[in-house]
């Protein structure tokens, strides 16, 4: 490899300007490759409004058109050819999540490259937990994840110790193709004193003594929001002057549709407010003008919301049972999920009690994920010394 440049293909079903943790964790990565001087492309799924062709900070994105129902999973078949034919220039293939797996993984072992998948959540037998929402695709999901696992990567990135343990228990991968690797926070972005909270209870119509709970994110299966209200409900009768803001993605319309009725049937409409998700600039002026923010989730790979509002200097109140502990430490309290009487007792201690908090310090920066991941490249590329025809 020496005197070439080091070039790589990301195949990622969501990539910039999509949000999330996922997006947020390649994107960074991305950049700092490119400032290191690798070549870095992208391959990822056309969502509306997205050119089919783009280039962001030095990245090359390629992007896939897919039919406008279900791209996600459509992307699992129409990446395959294109990845085959950008694999062919690159040195790497690295896939991030398992809708991009089958693509990255056909494309390296034909073109010969070494493969490498970001593990963000490993559910196992937990799918079947979720099946009052699911049904009998939690069947079905359960085997497509073992399935995709199963592939063969050469080294298998996992975003935390709990992911990593998970992948151990439900897999026969061996370790020592396993990589703890921490994603980056951007700290720039999150920096205490660098945003304003805003007039939110003004804005809400609500007094400037009532207690308002956070949750931003998507209703997916596993993010606990049909929980989360229930709990609201038992707070409500605790603490009336409580109010609980959804900055509430629409997708999965399913899980939109679900809280929606769970509010109406529970007579929360004065308590509960849903928002569209709001840009991400403006996303830390709502975390900070809210009393507490709750991630309620069943399972997080690593969970990104907690961390960024903890690293604000928010309270966060969040489930057991998953990464967050791990990675938040003594910045969060937590209860048991799927225990609404425990999550609204922990929201009612935070209301009758909210000291000043110290903001959570950095500790998953972009210098250390991108160094972490490096050294996986480079082990892969030094051993193979591969060369490309």
């Amino acid at each position: 490899m020496t005197g070439l440049t080091k070039r790589i293909l990301f195949v990622l079903d969501y990539f910039h300007p999509h949000v999330g943790g996922g997006e947020t964790l390649f994107l960074e990565l991305a950049r700092a490759l490119v400032t290191r001087g690798w070549q870095v492309t992208v391959l990822t799924l056309r969502e509306p409004g997205n050119q089919r062709e783009d280039l962001l900070d030095g990245i090359r994105i390629k992007r896939v058109t897919t039919p406008p129902i279900a791209r996600r999973y459509w992307f699992i078949l129409l990446a395959v050819f294109p990845a085959l034919r950008l694999a062919a220039d690159a040195d790497i293939v690295h896939a991030g999540g398992y809708a991009s797996a089958w693509a990255a993984r056909l494309a390296g072992w034909w073109r010969r490259r070494p493969t490498v998948l970001t593990v963000y959540e490993v559910f196992g037998d937990s799918w079947y937990a979720l099946k009052s929402t699911l049904g009998i695709f939690g069947g079905l999901f359960r085997i497509y994840e073992l399935a995709t696992l199963h592939l063969a990567f050469d080294r298998y990135l996992c975003i935390s110790r709990f992911t990593r343990d998970r992948l151990a228990r439900f897999t026969r991968i061996p370790l020592a193709r396993t990589t703890v690797v921490y994603p980056a926070v951007d700290y720039n972005f999150w920096r205490p004193g660098s945003h304003r909270a805003r007039g939110l209870k003004a804005e809400l119509g609500l007094h400037e003594q009532t207690f308002v709970y956070t949750y931003f994110g998507r209703p997916g299966a596993s993010k606990g929001v049909d929980f989360l209200i229930e709990a609201a409900a038992l707070l409500s009768v605790r603490l009336p002057d409580s109010h609980l803001l959804l900055l509430l993605s629409p997708v999965p319309s399913r899980g939109y549709q679900t809280i929606l009725s769970m509010i109406t049937t529970s007579n929360l409409s004065k308590t509960v407010t849903v928002l569209a998700p709001v840009p991400r600039c403006d996303l830390p002026t709502y975390l900070l003008a809210s009393d507490c923010v709750v991630v309620p989730s069943f399972s997080e790979g690593f969970g990104y919301s907690a961390v960024e509002a903890a690293t604000l200097g928010c309270r966060v109140v969040a489930t057991s049972g998953h990464a967050v502990p791990e990675v938040l430490g003594n910045h969060g309290t937590f209860v048991p999920f799927g225990d609404p009487l425990a999550l609204a007792e922990a929201l009612l201690a935070t209301a009758r009690n909210r000291p000043d908090i110290q903001p959570m310090p950095p500790m998953y920066t972009v210098f250390k994920h991108v160094e972490e991941t490096l050294a996986v490249y480079d082990h892969f590329l030094g051993e193979t010394g591969h060369t490309r025809s």
